[in-house]
């Protein structure tokens, strides 16, 4: 798919500010768009239709002003952001299309950066072929963002999965497709509503591994950490290559308030990933992901309600305690990470987990794994033993519908397909440390290839 085409390339003007009849501040009065910023503290700048060639990131900082307008910004250097808002406060960045030139779309730089900033508003704004683990939008240290309207195409490049580091946990590199749309660090009130990330350029299909190497392992260490996948390593290849996030919001512990709802996602590694607190997910639809949403790593008091997760491979809700959660500790132990960072106290409720095991690689995930692979809902262990359990969760109102038993067209014929999850719920039973305090209330969940549930839902 292709959203924007670009106009041909306009000449900036130099000359002297003049408002126009309207009263806006155009950059085309300016000899670069950075000049009518620097010129104008405080004020929002105009960026007329055209395409705007820069190659370092825009500056904006301190109170008030912004851009706005039609006009497209090329960032032709993949060693610069494209717009950078740091210690600034209401600033507003709206309408405005943010892309990079054939050539230059692989990058490791964010398409918009913001920092230390608190009230700003993105709105309306298109991120086009900004690819990399950089993010199309990236929010750090921040309160009281809002990212609404927006358009990010095309987010992820080819890129190294470099897990040496930390040493005691992996220890191993592998080839991968990587990006991120959304990209929030230690941020506290977060809105994203009604944006739409999709990728249309990298298609996680066996030609794609074949053509591009994915999964090929890279680099191993001497001595192999806990969490590494010993077998997969032994063999060369893992087939977690795809990797990002269409939304993340991560900070162990620092990041809280969120809310997120009403974004359309399509063809994700994880649609919704989420490592924070007191949050709210609800009616957005991902369409095409290795997971719907997973919270993880110290997720605490979430709803996710009202959402539609479809074509998902392997798993459509997660939720587990990451190796970054853990208990209470005494302030003298670690000065930096003493409060709790623990996981539960959530409501998965009236959420819609249809066309399971239908997105584009489900060849990649079938029959892989223990029985918790391909579940559309899974409560897990922790990842390490002294992670503090998952617990106190409310399952309720939930449907997990087979679709393969309506028939699904294979060679203009109709054919009935056995279901392509194993269970339509699992909760870890035996591995510790296991799920505590789950409540599974009605449901309606059709029956996977192994069952409904891999424990007896009654009794919870």
């Amino acid at each position: 798919m292709t959203f924007i085409k670009y106009a041909a390339a306009m000449t900036l003007a130099a000359g002297t500010a003049i408002a126009s009849p309207t009263g806006m501040i155009s950059s085309g009065d300016y000899s670069t768009i950075q000049a009518a910023i620097d010129a104008n503290p405080g004020e929002m700048i105009y960026i007329p239709n055209g395409r705007h060639e820069i190659d370092a990131s825009l500056m904006i900082e301190g109170d008030g002003g912004g851009l706005y307008g039609p006009g497209t910004i090329v960032q032709t250097s993949t060693e610069q952001c494209l717009v950078r808002v740091h210690n600034a406060e209401n600033v507003t960045i709206k309408d405005v299309t943010l892309s990079r030139p054939e050539g230059a779309t692989d990058t490791t730089q964010e398409g918009l950066f913001i920092r230390d900033s608190l009230n700003i508003i993105v709105d309306g704004v298109k991120v086009i072929d900004n690819r990399g683990p950089g993010g199309s939008i990236t929010i750090v240290d921040c309160e009281s963002i809002t990212v609404r309207d927006s358009f990010i195409e095309n987010y992820k490049s080819l890129f190294i999965d470099d897990r040496m580091n930390p040493p005691e946990l992996y220890g191993y590199a592998f080839q991968a497709i990587d990006g991120t749309g959304i990209k929030a660090r230690y941020v506290e009130g977060l809105v994203v509503r009604g944006n739409r990330i999709v990728e249309s350029h990298f298609q996680p299909t066996r030609e794609s591994v074949d053509s591009l190497g994915l999964g090929k392992i890279t680099k191993v260490a001497e001595k192999l950490g806990r969490l590494a996948p010993v077998k997969e390593i032994e063999n060369g290849y893992t087939p977690n290559w795809h990797q990002g996030s269409a939304i993340v919001v991560t900070g162990l512990g620092h990041s809280r308030f969120s809310i997120i709802t009403e974004n359309y996602i399509e063809n994700a590694a994880q649609g919704i990933d989420m490592h924070q607190d007191n949050v709210i997910l609800s009616n957005n639809i991902v369409d095409g992901a290795i997971i719907g949403t997973k919270a993880m790593h110290g997720s605490r008091n979430i709803l996710i309600e009202g959402n539609q997760f479809l074509r998902c491979d392997l798993w459509g809700i997660l939720l587990q305690p990451g190796a970054g959660s853990h208990p209470a500790r005494s302030q003298k132990e670690d000065s930096e990470r003493y409060i709790a960072n623990t996981d539960g106290g959530t409501i998965i409720a009236n959420n819609i987990i249809s066309d399971f095991g239908y997105g584009m690689q489900h060849w990649n995930w079938k029959g892989f794994g223990s029985d918790a692979h391909e579940c559309a809902i899974l409560l897990r262990e922790g990842q390490l033993a002294e992670n503090p359990p998952l617990k106190d969760v409310l399952i309720t109102g939930n449907l997990v519908y087979d679709n393969g038993r309506d028939g699904i067209i294979q060679d203009g014929k109709p054919v009935v397909e056995p279901p392509r999850f194993r269970y339509a719920i699992y909760v870890e039973q035996d591995l510790e440390p296991k799920p505590q305090n789950y409540l599974v209330r009605n449901n309606l969940f059709n029956k996977g290839s192994k069952g409904v549930a891999n424990f007896n839902i009654s009794d919870h």
